[in-house]
């Protein structure tokens, strides 16, 4: 589902090397941060952009019980993953690569293209756009060194 379904790193495995030769997470993402979300993704999206194999084992199953219920909990978990996925945008784009830029222009763009077709509700549209904002803040905290 276009950039929302890109490499997440959730229940990740890897060796040592990998950590060694990308660095490790970049805590200005993720839960508890103000960008709230992607610290996997971005991650993932490093080390394969570093040429490390990446592999998706859809045989495993981890079940992650979160405690989120409903409809209004589902859109509050996709405009956060938005928001985190727009600071990653941006982190990438302010060092030379905009290949992420670009797949979320054109998944907002196919987003909003749906609601028009397909009428479907304006809180998925509005959850996505989030995005923005956290391109935006990305901006204002770029030059904070993680903590």
């Amino acid at each position: 589902d276009g950039v929302w379904g890109f490499l997440h790193g959730a229940n990740l495995a890897l060796g040592r090397g990998v950590t060694d030769r990308i660095g490790g997470f970049d805590v200005r993402l993720g839960a508890g941060s103000i960008l709230r979300s992607a610290e996997d993704t971005d991650f993932m999206y490093r080390a394969w952009r570093a040429g490390i194999p990446v592999h998706y084992e859809p045989a495993m199953a981890v079940h992650h019980h979160h405690g989120r219920r409903g409809a209004d909990a589902w859109y509050t978990e996709v405009a956060q993953h938005a928001l985190g996925f727009g600071a990653m945008a941006m982190k990438h784009a302010v060092a030379g690569d905009r290949a992420l830029f670009r797949a979320l222009y054109w998944d907002m763009r196919s987003t909003l293209r749906r609601r028009r077709e397909e009428g479907s509700d304006w809180r998925r549209v509005l959850a996505r756009l989030q995005a923005l904002r956290g391109m935006r803040q990305y901006w204002a905290v770029r030059n904070a060194p993680p903590s």
